[in-house]
């Protein structure tokens, strides 16, 4: 089973502006279809887009 590799939160916080909104609207996109934990920046990304959530 082949382990997958992720970038970090340094790396991605060293992405310019507009690296980092590329990167967002791909994950989203990908979260809809339940794909967004293939991206390179899935856990950075993931941890961001749930800071302050409680639940449903």
């Amino acid at each position: 089973m082949e382990s997958k590799v992720y970038g970090t939160e340094e790396e991605f916080n060293g992405l310019t502006f507009e690296a980092q909104e590329e990167y967002w609207e791909e994950f989203h996109q990908h979260n809809l279809q339940g794909t967004a934990d293939d991206l390179y920046f899935y856990p950075v990304m993931m941890s961001i887009h749930l800071q302050g959530y409680v639940g449903d």
